[in-house]
């Protein structure tokens, strides 16, 4: 999605006579948490980053509007890896999944913010090793510029339509892996190769 942005705007700089684009990722999304109330929640997910080996952001929303996926069941495809990996913290941005010893919530992290709260999915996502979800909702949130570039996240997405997959231009492809289209078999391939 972000180079067909990318391409859009310098289309439009183009028929202005601007300059155009040259660096893209510096039109990526960022966020200067000091401006927010981000405290506790770094104290939080520094706790959690003591206590297990990985950390896993598992977007689990079921996708409310514009379909670009299937809106099959996450949990149900994690499930195994949760019970399996009890050294790995799973945080859950819906609160639809078992609880367990390694299982959180977004919303019990963040608890005490102003709705809406997805600002902070970036933030979350900064302490976080591999982001699992759709490209849609609370997941789209963690594509900052920090996540994507500065210091890349492993990406386990998936989504029917590829470009929405790539994000950026000058990130790390290495930490992007994605189902396209969406193929439940694949999908389920994906995750146990990280797990």
């Amino acid at each position: 999605c972000f180079p067909i942005l990318v391409l859009n705007f310098n289309n439009i700089f183009n028929c202005l006579k601007m300059e155009e684009i040259q660096s893209p990722k510096n039109f990526l999304p960022t966020v200067d948490y000091s401006k927010y109330q981000s405290d506790d929640v770094k104290e939080f997910m520094d706790g959690l980053k003591k206590r297990f080996k990985k950390i896993v952001l598992v977007c689990n929303e079921e996708i409310q509007k514009t379909p670009i996926v299937e809106n099959f069941n996450i949990n149900q495809t994690v499930d195994e890896h949760v019970r399996n990996n009890k050294d790995t913290a799973f945080i859950f941005t819906n609160s639809n999944f078992p609880p367990d010893s390694n299982v959180f919530f977004t919303d019990s992290i963040l608890k005490k913010k102003p709705k809406p709260d997805v600002i902070y999915m970036g933030l979350i996502a900064e302490y976080c090793d591999i982001i699992i979800g759709r490209c849609s909702g609370p997941m789209t949130c963690t594509l900052t510029k920090n996540n994507l570039v500065d210091n890349p996240r492993q990406y386990l997405v998936t989504t029917d339509f590829s470009e929405v997959s790539e994000w950026a231009v000058e990130r790390d492809y290495s930490k992007l892996e994605h189902v396209t289209p969406f193929n439940m078999e694949e999908w389920k391939s994906l995750l146990s190769r990280y797990f």
